[in-house]
């Protein structure tokens, strides 16, 4: 297994798949391709943050190298196709646990006014802030909040490529919607809420902020649905239900 630096030649094995982490890895902005013949490769997976998106042909042995590589405690496999499926659990049975995630369509036609009133619905002891470079260090050493930033290996990284914000109480991060990722022409979209702040219209909030800046960027802020309250915060702004996909949970053992 090999990684790819010419990330064209595994294009053919993603065919069809639109996922904006894959374009991201495909685009060499963030991820990485790895294959098991840098020339004609017949199995591949991208590999961006916790995800890892499957393709080609079925491999047990490509299954096992992604698993030996790199530091993680969680992974997610998201296979193309029921034979990936299959390998999978073949692989590591009950060690990687099934569950649905939900593709939202990559085009909206957003509403600024709803977004904007959206914001304004905020409580009064709620502030929403960009996220800088203090905020930016802060939210990488809280696992809550990792995600926000965790996959911008700098602050200059972040500030070149990502886009984000926090809701504060006081000084304490209550929330946040932050670019998981970024492609050529967007960012995946990653949300968050400190426990004891959840159903409080925070994430909604928070959301509608970050994508009325992707709109005044240009930037498609793409989002998939970890689960269907996910999903219906997403509609709730505006996207639409693509279609759902099975994901693998796969957990490392130590």
């Amino acid at each position: 297994m090999q990684r790819l630096i010419e990330t064209k030649k595994a294009a053919p094995l993603f065919q069809g798949w639109h996922d904006t982490l894959l374009r991201s890895c495909m685009q060499g902005i963030m991820g990485e391709i790895y294959v098991d013949d840098r020339n004609e490769p017949h199995s591949a997976f991208a590999l961006l943050g916790d995800f890892c998106l499957l393709a080609g042909e079925p491999s047990g042995e490509l299954l096992r190298f992604q698993y030996d590589l790199g530091r993680w405690e969680t992974r997610l496999l998201v296979p193309k196709g029921e034979l990936w499926e299959q390998a999978i659990r073949e692989t590591f049975g009950s060690r990687a646990k099934e569950f649905t995630r939900y593709a939202l369509k990559k085009e909206a036609s957003f509403d600024k006014a709803h977004l904007s009133s959206l914001v304004d619905t905020l409580p009064p002891a709620f502030r929403i802030v960009e996220i800088d470079e203090i905020l930016y260090h802060f939210l990488l050493s809280e696992p809550w909040c990792r995600d926000l930033v965790g996959q911008f290996p700098t602050y200059e990284r972040f500030r070149d490529l990502g886009l984000g914000f926090v809701i504060l109480k006081g000084t304490e991060v209550a929330a946040g919607a932050s670019s998981y990722c970024r492609y050529h022409n967007g960012i995946e979209v990653e949300v968050d809420t400190k426990t004891p702040y959840r159903r409080k219209g925070l994430a909604l909030a928070c959301s509608a902020k970050l994508i009325l800046a992707c709109m005044e960027r240009d930037l498609f802020p793409s989002w998939d649905a970890h689960t269907e309250l996910s999903l219906h915060l997403a509609e709730r702004l505006g996207y639409t239900l693509d279609y759902p996909y099975q994901t693998f949970e796969l957990t490392k053992t130590k």
